[in-house]
């Protein structure tokens, strides 16, 4: 039995056991997921904003805090919205 040769009854299985079970391994890969997950929603939403989707950054209201000042530099573009290079490498990875 390979990985990709499971017949119905044991996909069904495996399918089971990444949804429901609660051992340490799988909550670490769950952490995992969630975190990469996280990850690639802030560099999306941070494409959308380099590239003139949207207009506003959402961000908490705290001192020092200033997304847009942050990620609309010119430091930060070198002509190609940085963030829509990482989406990219990240979609490659």
């Amino acid at each position: 039995m390979g990985l990709f040769r499971l017949n119905e009854s044991e996909a069904h299985e495996v399918s089971r056991e990444l949804r429901n079970e609660k051992s340490a391994n799988l909550r670490r890969r769950r952490a995992v997921i969630g975190l990469s997950s996280a990850g690639a929603a802030s560099l999306r939403l941070i494409s959308l904003y380099q590239t003139g989707i949207i207009k506003h950054l959402p961000e908490p209201s705290l001192p020092y805090l200033n997304a847009e000042k942050v990620d609309a530099s010119p430091k930060n573009t070198n002509g190609c919205p940085h963030q829509t290079r990482s989406w990219g490498s990240q979609a490659m990875a």
